[in-house]
């Protein structure tokens, strides 16, 4: 099985607290705890994530569960994982109205490495709710749907051919990223 990172926004958009099932709340691995919290947030539904490619004997983690190298960092530390495994594959889950800011430069990041051909674009996989981005076959990109415009460098990830996972709810999402981390990962570039 392959190594794979599992990206994607800690927080919800300030005023968005959205009701996720509880019933995902069963599937956290059980070495995380986020006792007290009523609502899941979006670490925990990529932990919960993490717990099923686990599950399927994927080596799949968080950069939050990585140790930094001393004081590393938080840039350096993302490009010192994708350096180190550059024949894993990352994972990003995207739900709506999520605070993206750091997810924005790791895709960049994953882009230019993509770009530099030293990715290859096989290797990162979308994981957009719906209603966040699609593909519009006519401009070769992905179009999104998020408001802000902070998504304007992305939509080169569809251009390159990066893996695009719609899902519409949470049940959805969990057999997506099952079915992906399945796939055969890419071979040398």
């Amino acid at each position: 099985m392959t190594w794979i990172l599992m990206m994607g926004p800690t927080k919800w958009a300030p005023g968005h607290h959205p009701e996720l099932p509880p019933e995902l709340g069963s599937h956290l691995p059980r070495a995380w705890s986020r006792r007290g919290l009523e609502v899941l947030w979006p670490i925990d539904v990529r932990a919960l994530l993490v717990g099923l490619l686990r599950k399927e004997g994927h080596d799949a983690v968080l950069m939050e569960e990585d140790p930094r190298e001393g004081k590393d960092p938080h840039l350096r530390h993302f490009a010192r994982l994708v350096r180190f495994h550059l024949k894993g594959r990352f994972f990003i889950y995207w739900p709506l109205r999520a605070t993206l800011h750091g997810v924005d430069w790791e895709m960049a990041h994953l882009g230019t490495r993509i770009e530099d051909r030293v990715l290859g674009a096989e290797q990162v996989h979308l994981f957009p709710e719906e209603g966040v981005v699609d593909f519009d076959p006519e401009a070769d990109a992905l179009v999104f749907h998020e408001e802000g415009g902070r998504t304007h460098y992305d939509e080169d990830l569809g251009r390159w051919g990066c893996r695009l996972h719609p899902w519409a709810d949470y049940e959805t999402l969990m057999e997506k990223v099952v079915e992906a981390g399945a796939e055969e990962p890419p071979q040398e570039l």
